[in-house]
């Protein structure tokens, strides 16, 4: 048997959330009745019209709707109807959106801070807050949105077409045939620019400008102190200026494409009208030619408002691709292992055999740091760690605060191996603090392991 194949995209982060899809789903059949509806009042256009031009509704249906009082009637209290469902909708569909994006940033914190501090030196600031915010928010504007939006729309649009296929299957080949192209000629640029890279472009020139701001206003206090503002500054400058010149040159590329589908697509009547004007000269004494010509100048416009829906639904889909790849990204980093849970007894600090050596970067042979370090720093009394500077004394610390794991050896606090004090009810977090002094301009650093009631001031570690 072939191994399970493991769920991935936007289904992965919403089992993360915990959330039952059943309020969404209703929320969605909310939002296809309210466009169905918003059908009617066009219907009652083309029965009013019909009343004026003296012409029958051959429509069972339709005949109740030949005086204008009724198809007035009728066009408002289906509008009433759709508002009300629409609202329905919108709010189940938020109400689902809201909580699963907080499902899924709860799930994304408990992830992070399980997480090694390397992988925060390898991954800038700025990146983690993208994904954190604005890719977290973008799930939200397709749970809420887009998603209901694209349902209702699929849905209009192929009630629309069978009811021109209903009417004349020649000028509803017409309009269709008007609508795809208008559509293909903004798709086929887009997929170009996809295939290109476009998207990511855009999101690592966003993740830069982040990034800048973020650590620049951090910062702010070093930079004033040491009067580098105007060079900070400028880096910070530089990435917005590389995003705008981005932008632009983007929207330079697919503007012909937009404007050409905007006219074409809003232009329906326009194309299908000529077709009306020969099936007039071949056939000027049909009786079904006006009732055909005013369903088509009424009902062909219509369908121009969903295809322009879906333009702006292909370009939210291929952001929440990307955005939803980056959140999971997340999720997909190893956290630091447990080696099962057991509780301390005292808190002497002993590192056993210990060797250590920092990731290295571009892929090389990492350089030793600490190589077979034992000792033993007893409870209730001041260790001293001394060392030049490179020596390994902060990377000491780090092990013991399990910044890093050991890469051979162990290290205890208590007689317990610090890769199984990370999980309550021993969390490691709550037995371990150090701090970092310099003395004569040489790196020295003091550390002591103590009990949480036991207070004593940084002064007196000295």
């Amino acid at each position: 048997m072939g191994k399970k194949k493991e769920k991935g995209g936007l289904a992965y982060l919403l089992g993360l959330s915990g959330q039952p899809s059943a309020g969404l789903a209703l929320g969605v059949v909310l939002a296809v009745l309210a466009a169905l509806l918003e059908v009617v009042p066009y219907l009652a256009v083309f029965c009013a019209l019909m009343g004026i031009a003296g012409a029958p509704l051959g429509v069972g249906a339709l005949r109740g709707m030949a005086d204008l009082p009724a198809v007035a009637a009728v066009a408002a209290a289906s509008a009433l109807a759709s508002l009300a469902l629409g609202f329905l909708s919108s709010m189940l569909c938020h109400t689902y959106a809201f909580r699963v994006i907080c499902g899924i940033r709860k799930a994304l914190a408990r992830h992070l801070a399980k997480l090694p501090v390397s992988y925060f030196r390898r991954t800038s600031s700025g990146k983690v807050v993208q994904v954190f915010q604005t890719d977290v928010d973008q799930l939200e504007g397709f749970l809420a949105h887009q998603l209901p939006d694209l349902v209702s729309t699929v849905a209009l649009l192929i009630f629309l077409v069978a009811g021109m296929v209903a009417f004349d299957w020649r000028l509803a080949l017409v309009a269709v045939a008007v609508l795809a192209v208008g559509f293909m000629g903004q798709f086929v640029p887009m997929i170009k620019l996809l295939k290109e890279g476009a998207l990511k472009k855009k999101f690592d020139a966003l993740e830069r400008i982040s990034s800048a701001a973020t650590e620049y206003v951090h910062g702010m206090p070093s930079i004033k102190m040491f009067g580098q503002t105007p060079r900070s500054f400028a880096g910070f400058q530089t990435d917005i200026e590389a995003y705008r010149d981005f932008s632009t040159s983007m929207s330079r590329r697919v503007g012909t494409g937009v404007v050409f589908f905007r006219a074409v697509v809003l232009s329906v009547a326009t194309f299908v009208a000529p077709v009306l004007v020969a099936m007039a000269l071949t056939a000027p004494d049909s009786a079904e030619l006006l009732p055909t010509a005013l369903f088509f100048l009424v009902f062909a416009p219509a369908a121009s408002a969903p295809v322009c829906k879906l333009r702006s639904f292909s370009e939210g889909m291929n952001v929440l691709g990307g955005s939803s790849a980056r959140v999971e990204a997340i999720f997909r980093e190893r956290p630091l292992p447990v080696f099962g849970i057991r509780a301390p007894h005292g808190t002497e600090v002993t590192f056993d055999h210990v060797g250590f050596a920092y990731p290295a970067k571009g892929g090389g042979e990492p350089a030793p740091v600490l190589d077979d370090v034992s000792f033993t720093a007893p409870a209730g009394q001041i260790t001293a760690i001394v060392g030049p500077s490179g020596s390994g004394k902060s990377t000491v610390a780090s092990l013991i605060c399990r910044f890093y794991d050991a890469g051979a050896g162990a290290v205890r606090i208590g007689g317990a191996d610090l890769r199984g004090m990370n999980l309550p009810p021993f969390p490691l977090t709550h037995r371990v603090s150090f701090g970092h002094d310099a003395v004569n301009g040489e790196g020295g650093m003091g550390w002591d392991i103590r009990r949480p009631s036991i207070q004593q001031s940084s002064s007196s570690r000295r």
